[in-house]
């Protein structure tokens, strides 16, 4: 219930999907906010982490293209 602003940091646990494990980002930054939603910069993530990311996002470039 706290307000996100930018310039917070936050750490998050992202669940993506058909991935068993989350990615647990120990440090995002906020970089904007508007309501409800805003936008991160992940600033300190474990390897594994990084390659959860990584593959989802190659795996939804693949589908939008």
């Amino acid at each position: 219930e706290a307000e996100i602003r930018p310039g917070d940091e936050v750490t998050v646990c992202l669940r993506l999907p058909n991935q068993i494990k989350s990615a647990d980002i120990a440090v995002a930054t906020v970089r904007w906010a508007k309501g409800q939603f805003f936008g991160l910069a992940f600033t300190e993530l474990s390897p594994a982490a990084q390659n959860r990311v990584k593959k989802y996002v190659a795996i939804i470039s693949t589908i939008a293209a």
